[in-house]
């Protein structure tokens, strides 16, 4: 397996978690959408947002402390 590939893998399971599929489950009977939809419109909106962040970290973080959010 590819280094980029692992760590996708990784990045994506530690994105994953049980708490963001019960949310999945709460918006998609709230809004009457299919589970898949919901999970694939969010999937479209977070990747820039992700990328956003990991921008600002990368910005604003000095040895592992965020002086942004401090």
């Amino acid at each position: 397996m590819s280094n980029l590939a692992l760590v996708g893998l990784a990045f994506g399971l530690f994105i994953v978690c049980p708490h963001m599929a019960g949310m999945t489950h709460v918006i998609s009977k709230a809004t009457h959408l299919s589970i898949v939809q919901v999970a694939v419109i969010g999937t479209i909106f977070s990747l820039p947002l992700t990328i956003a962040m990991v921008l600002i970290f990368k910005k604003f973080v000095l040895q592992g402390h965020c002086f942004f959010l401090s």
